[in-house]
């Protein structure tokens, strides 16, 4: 995929799949994950049904003038 045309919803969607398939791939549970990552576990679960995730590029920076 193209990711610099895609907007960022299907970039999302995209990253919480693939994160879900690389864990199980590699036989490693969410508390694992979450605990190598330094998050929760539920930060984990979340990502992977794709709630609660923020994109930001540098357009959307450059957007919000952040500095």
């Amino acid at each position: 995929a193209d990711y610099t045309v895609l907007p960022s919803d299907k970039i999302e969607a995209i990253l919480c799949e693939r994160l879900e398939t690389i864990r199980l791939d590699q036989n490693i549970t969410q508390a694992n994950l979450a605990a190598e990552a330094g998050v929760s576990p539920r930060t984990i679960r979340r990502m992977e049904k794709g709630e609660g995730l923020l994109l930001y590029t540098s357009d959307a920076a450059d957007d919000m003038q952040c500095v």
